[in-house]
């Protein structure tokens, strides 16, 4: 009796399940067939343990089943401030054995630290419905996410997978497989979050506001906002999360971001949905002042909508990846403002 291990770093990962057998010492570094000992002693130990983490690994999808696809992730950075954003873009490429099926699966997102725990997951359903796939086709789609404020600085992996909704079972895919049918898409480095990361709200910005669960919040602007931040005394990327009411507007919104009167980013705001803005800053730009101050304006303002019997649009979701956010500040009845843009997300990475 035996069962395949693999490890992930120097934690061994039981195949067929998430266990992590963390209590074994391997020596080599791929995988390891572990058979009964003549030993009695360790007879014993590996029988028990081998029963433990069977019945686990009984309870999977059938291990003889044909891979549908292969997975292929790639980060756009290995090393990562807590807080900070995550970007990284997620291939499928669907194999000729695939065969369509009218439920739609969900992707499986884990990020895993050096000991094998789970830390959070970021589960969510691919750009395109599984249920749409064709036999060669390739599936490629941006992920932004934000990194939470996880006690964890260190190494770190970040598993990718497949799995039903319903029955929570998880397909097998093409590619390094570390346990449990989820997939190595990339290694991490976390690092500690400093005052440098920290973008502060002046003048120009409306009260904070929270979705329903309190898991979301944002701010909106008038037609012009301040923010500042710690000079890092070095490049830097600012980045800023934005959505707003484009659909209100016969010519889209202009965005301008400035320091000391010069201008040094804009965009255009022509899309519903969250996007996020990587705005490089030179440390010239900056110059040799300890805060930084960085005026935003925007071209055109609107008044909030009276809500619909029919329609009142949640103010929800994560990195412009959620269909709740559709239209934000519909469910706001007599409301005075003068609304710009919606600013969801801010962090400052010194580079």
């Amino acid at each position: 009796m035996g069962c395949l291990i693999k490890r992930a770093g120097t934690v061994p990962y039981c195949r067929g399940c998430d266990n992590t057998l963390s209590s074994w010492s391997l020596s080599s570094t791929d995988f390891n067939y572990v058979t009964i000992s003549q030993e009695i002693r360790k007879f014993w130990l590996l029988t028990l343990s081998l029963l433990i983490f069977g019945w686990g690994c009984s309870s999977g999808i059938q291990s003889d089943q044909t891979p549908v696809a292969r997975v292929d992730m790639s980060l756009r950075r290995s090393d990562i401030s807590i807080g900070g954003p995550l970007s990284m873009t997620i291939h499928f490429g669907v194999l000729p054995e695939f065969q369509a099926s009218e439920q739609n699966l969900r992707v499986l997102l884990h990020f895993v630290d050096s000991t094998g725990k789970l830390m959070w997951a970021d589960d969510h359903e691919p750009v395109l419905p599984t249920s749409e796939w064709e036999r060669g086709q390739t599936i490629s789609y941006d992920r932004n996410v934000r990194v939470p404020l996880y006690p964890y600085v260190g190494d770190a992996v970040v598993l990718i997978g497949l799995y039903s909704p319903t029955t929570g079972e998880r397909v097998l895919l093409g590619g390094e497989e570390v346990g449990g049918r989820r997939y190595l898409g990339g290694e991490i480095s976390f690092k500690p979050q400093t005052d440098a990361n920290f973008v502060t709200f002046g003048q120009g910005w409306y009260p904070e506001e929270f979705s329903p669960d309190f898991n979301d919040r944002w701010r909106w602007t008038s037609d012009r906002a301040t923010l500042f931040f710690q000079n890092p005394s070095s490049d830097a990327v600012l980045y800023v999360e934005v959505d707003g009411r484009p659909d209100l507007f016969e010519v889209p919104q202009k965005v301008g971001f400035f320091i000391e009167g010069k201008k040094f980013y804009e965009f255009t705001l022509d899309g519903l949905g969250r996007r996020v803005h990587e705005i490089r800053l030179a440390s010239e730009e900056m110059g040799s002042r300890d805060v930084v101050r960085v005026d935003l304006e925007v071209d055109q303002t609107f008044r909030p909508e009276p809500p619909s019997d029919v329609d009142t649009a949640a103010e929800l979701g994560n990195s412009g990846q959620k269909s709740e956010v559709e239209k934000p500040s519909r469910n706001l009845s007599n409301d005075p403002r003068n609304l710009g843009i919606r600013v969801d997300y801010t962090f400052l990475e010194p580079i």
